[in-house]
């Protein structure tokens, strides 16, 4: 049989992993020794302080909780499904004589 190349696994760091290589670069940790310490390409360390700014304001907002911060690439069809949503309990509930909704 064949030798397959291994599929490599998608490591998903929370916000505080980040923050703290970040914070260890910035004490002058070298990338390459950082993408050691924490098993990770290179490339994702330089990804990670790329997006120092944005990575540190999340941290500062509270925002630890959540791996990534992803936003809806339809962002109107959300807020008119919302709006219709609501349209429709609103008619459901004056229907049913229901005032608490």
């Amino acid at each position: 049989m064949a030798d397959l190349p291994h599929k490599r696994t998608k490591k998903v760091l929370s916000l505080a992993q980040k923050v703290s290589i970040i914070r260890e670069a910035d004490k002058g940790i070298k990338q390459v020794e950082l993408a050691r310490q924490y098993a990770l390409p290179p490339q994702t360390v330089s990804d990670i302080l790329k997006r120092k700014l944005q990575l540190l304001a999340a941290w500062e907002e509270g925002n630890t909780k959540r791996k990534s911060k992803k936003h809806s690439e339809v962002e109107k069809l959300d807020e008119a499904l919302l709006k219709w949503f609501t349209e429709k309990a609103v008619l459901s509930a004056s229907w049913l004589n229901i005032s608490h909704l």
